[in-house]
């Protein structure tokens, strides 16, 4: 059995926290702390089971600040030495404590497929199921009023395809996903959507110390019925997002890092472009 825990500290700037035409930048600073504890039960059946705690808290846009508690449990079966079968269960409390009506439940269920092709290439595919159970917010009817006594919820599907390669000093993940959100809100299908999203992810060792990371991300979401009033069609958003960070280890438990990300949103309704920098510095600690 193997217990791990860590933390982290994170000072950062961003330059559009609500992602509007308003440009409206803060300072924040965001904690985090992650136990994990991995029993093995068999030779052939592993577990993975994990709480974690989240803290994001804005200097002046204190709206935007949230509270994440996350409990996850995952047993893994190895039917073969290159193969592993998952399933997921996972439940957290999102609370957003100055706009509670943004606050939700989040639960998960997920089942995934891994597969060592060789020693420096395997796959992952997966398929997960989310629930977000809004505390405070009624899901609204056609004409946008509130039904007494009905959460509004949200429902995903989601299915993914990851392929990972590792070679002694670099390492790559290709991520594909696809998912469609389903809501209770009747208002203009307001939140019913297909999204598809592509991600890759490039890590390399510089010096025994001295590790960068680049990603780069392509999304497309398409609403069902949600409207742009100034062309009378739908709504489609394009989001793209480019990542690069310099991790330096100061000891074997102890991290930094600095990071840059830079996202830009193009859509065919002009009041949602934006574009979004964060620069961030990260201490993290193992032990």
């Amino acid at each position: 059995m193997v217990f791990t825990a860590s933390s982290s500290l994170i000072q950062g700037y961003e330059s559009n926290v609500a992602l509007d035409g308003q440009k409206r930048g803060d300072l924040y600073t965001q904690e985090t702390l992650h136990m994990l504890l991995q029993p093995r039960i068999r030779p052939w059946l592993r577990g993975r089971f994990s709480y974690e705690l989240f803290h994001h808290h804005y200097t002046e846009l204190r709206d935007f600040n949230i509270w994440m508690n996350t409990l996850s449990g995952t047993l893994q079966v190895l039917p073969h030495p290159r193969a592993a079968v998952e399933a997921t269960y996972e439940y957290s409390l999102v609370n957003f404590p100055f706009n509670t009506s943004n606050s939700f439940f989040d639960k998960r269920v997920g089942v995934a497929v891994l597969f060592v092709q060789t020693g420096w290439l395997m796959h992952r595919t997966a398929w997960t199921y989310q629930l977000r159970d809004f505390d405070t917010r009624e899901a609204s009817d056609t004409l946008g009023n509130a039904v007494a006594n009905v959460v509004r919820e949200d429902q995903r599907h989601a299915v993914q395809h990851e392929i990972r390669l590792r070679f002694a000093k670099t390492s790559a993940a290709l991520v594909g996903e696809y998912y469609r959100n389903l809501s209770n809100d009747q208002f203009q299908k307001f939140y019913d959507w297909d999204n598809v999203q592509i991600r890759g992810v490039l890590a390399h060792e510089l010096t025994d110390r001295w590790q960068g990371i680049a990603s780069a991300g392509y999304e497309r979401r398409e609403y069902a019925e949600r409207q742009v009033p100034a062309i009378g069609t739908t709504e489609r958003d394009d989001l793209y997002t480019l990542a690069g960070s310099l991790v330096y280890r100061l000891t074997d438990r102890v991290q930094w890092r600095y990071s840059v990300i830079v996202r830009y949103q193009d859509s065919n309704d002009p009041r949602l472009d934006f574009l979004d920098w964060i620069n961030q510095v990260r201490f993290g600690l193992e032990f």
